[in-house]
């Protein structure tokens, strides 16, 4: 191949990622106008995946980045009925219940902005009091779920282990001005307490098993 050709070559190469990059900020483009529909306009999609993933206002990934996640964690909840979940803010244990149905959304009203939020449906809430070193049983029907374990996804989440399957946040790449919070974790379908009697958090703290088990 001569030097005229290998020119040539690179000018098609160079005009096709030209091509890509357009084709990279249209998508944007619509991504940033169904958010718009959803979250200023009032529009749903009839899909409650797609509704949530949309709505979810954030830069740098695309939507479709995450989707799979989201998608992923709602089929999980609706297999896993009548089986635990916990959530976790670093070691220390949140709140847990059984599964009792699918995911559901709630639009909340900010101002003239309609935002989602996501909540599994459960019995038996349960929420751990560090203070007291305690189960504290509530009257509240559902456990809320923190999009940051879609918009700050551990690459390895979902993962399946004996705990279950397991979302998990990597709050490792992104600055935070008032430093990194703790990592989230949820568990679906088995948790730790399933495995031992009690939780060693802290190395000095031992957390009980919720009364369910």
């Amino acid at each position: 191949m001569n030097l005229n050709d290998l020119v040539d070559n690179a000018s098609e190469i160079d005009s096709q990622i030209e091509g890509i990059n357009k084709l990279k900020q249209e998508k944007a483009r619509i991504e940033k106008e169904i958010f718009k529909r959803l979250v200023e306009e009032g529009e749903r999609f009839d899909n409650p995946v797609l509704d949530y993933c949309f709505s979810l206002g954030f830069s740098g990934k695309s939507r479709f980045d995450i989707l799979h996640y989201i998608n992923s964690f709602f089929q999980t909840i609706e297999e896993k009925k009548e089986r635990p979940i916990l959530t976790m803010d670093g070691e220390i244990p949140g709140e847990t219940g059984i599964i009792s149905d699918k995911c559901i959304l709630r639009i909340k009203k900010l101002g003239e902005f309609n935002h989602r939020e996501l909540y599994v449906p459960v019995r038996k809430v349960q929420v751990f009091d560090l203070s007291k070193n305690k189960w504290e049983t509530w009257e509240r029907t559902d456990i809320f779920i923190t999009p940051d374990i879609f918009l700050h996804p551990n690459k390895t989440s979902p993962n399946t282990s004996l705990y279950g399957r397991a979302w998990q946040t990597d709050y490792s790449d992104d600055f935070f001005a008032g430093g990194k919070p703790k990592e989230k974790t949820i568990y679906v379908g088995r948790t730790p307490f399933q495995e031992n009697q009690d939780v060693k958090i802290k190395k000095e703290i031992i957390v009980p098993k919720p009364s369910y088990f």
